[in-house]
């Protein structure tokens, strides 16, 4: 994609996908208005048939209609003419999905396409996994041992109720009313929120009224500790734990960014190693993280097909990737040597020239 703050004419950013989904290849073509705030283009392709399912540019849809049955084919029409019509900033496939798809071979396509992205859950570095507690009564991912195993000092954990009026002041009223309603909604046994650092988690009693609980952290001394008293690392671990337990039971792609943010180098390197042991066949789900950790970049680890170099020389091209495979190296050559000294890519050329002057610089003949 082109990066935003680029001095080209139109401020377009551009994205492409290519996913199966029931065993057909699709590719997902789109284009975003950074200006503007919305979608400039969009495009939906099955690859192995070379046939576009729509394409919509500039308040217009194109849809090719063989695909569709002769009760479909009014359908659509007036769903193009109601997104074109509401001067909708969004994209057509998410439109698409809230349509009823019963009787609709084409809407039920749609449908299936929708829940493959809905399932790509993008974890930040600052992102925070809330449901803390479930963690622990989850017996599937058994995070008691985990934590133990890891060498964190954590055995369990304490709800204090606390007056949930205090926690929103003037915002208590609405806040409160929409908790209510999601626990009712999805059927919730809890509803899990951090605030201000601390966790909380707020669920209905017998007679319908909400109570809150803030989580609270027990040693092996018996000692209780705020979550804001924890390290970094153990939140961290906190915040991948469910990631880890989710690939190897359903669908979902995760991309983590930083997955070794404030965890360490043995750390981050178990967790992975734990979880490429322990996924089971067919499971069907991806993870696709960025890191700075050299200590990954193993080949015991991952194979050199799973591995991508990242570079970015300008700003207004964009980053580069590099697959590993590309990369030409001795099989007796030191990987951490030649990605310090920019023999494999995927650090700055300026930066690496920045480098060697200061080395330079600091030589005794000089």
């Amino acid at each position: 994609m082109r990066f935003r703050g680029c001095n080209n004419d139109n401020n377009i950013g551009s994205f492409k996908y290519t996913f199966y989904v029931d065993e057909i290849l699709y590719e997902y073509q789109l284009q975003y208005d950074y200006l503007l705030k919305k979608v400039y283009s969009e495009k939906l392709s099955e690859v192995n048939k070379n046939k576009v399912l729509y394409f919509y540019k500039e308040d217009k849809i194109d849809l090719d209609k063989k695909q569709l049955e002769n009760k479909e084919k009014q359908r659509l029409i007036i769903y193009i003419d109601d997104f074109i019509n509401e001067k909708n900033n969004g994209t057509f496939l998410n439109y698409l999905y809230y349509k009823n798809s019963e009787n609709s071979k084409f809407l039920k396509k749609i449908e299936n396409i929708y829940h493959f992205f809905y399932k790509i859950i993008i974890i930040e570095p600052t992102s925070q996994f809330a449901a803390i507690d479930e963690l622990f009564m989850d017996e599937n991912i058994n995070s008691k041992k985990i934590l133990d195993n890891y060498g964190f000092n954590i055995t369990n954990l304490n709800e204090i109720e606390e007056p949930i009026s205090g926690l929103f002041s003037s915002e208590y009223e609405e806040l409160k009313n929409k908790i209510m309603m999601k626990i009712k909604e999805n059927n919730k046994k809890a509803y899990h929120l951090i605030k201000d650092n601390i966790p909380y988690k707020y669920k209905l009693d017998e007679n319908g009224n909400l109570k809150s609980y803030r989580i609270r952290f027990i040693h092996k001394n018996n000692e209780d500790f705020e979550y804001e008293d924890e390290s970094d690392g153990t939140k961290r671990l906190f915040d991948l734990l469910p990631v880890i337990y989710l690939l190897n039971q359903e669908h979902f792609i995760f991309i983590v960014d930083e997955i070794d943010r404030s965890l360490s180098a043995h750390l981050c390197y178990e967790l992975l190693c734990s979880y490429l042991t322990e996924i089971e066949k067919g499971a069907n789900s991806q993870l696709i993280f960025t890191t700075h950790n050299l200590q990954l970049l193993d080949f015991n680890l991952l194979r050199k097909d799973e591995i991508w170099l990242v570079e970015n020389e300008d700003e207004c091209v964009g980053s580069e990737l590099i697959k590993f495979n590309d990369v030409k190296f001795r099989t007796d050559m030191d990987l951490n040597k030649a990605y310090w000294n920019g023999s494999i890519g995927g650090v700055s050329k300026r930066l690496i020239e920045t480098i060697k002057k200061r080395k330079k610089s600091k030589s005794p003949n000089n």
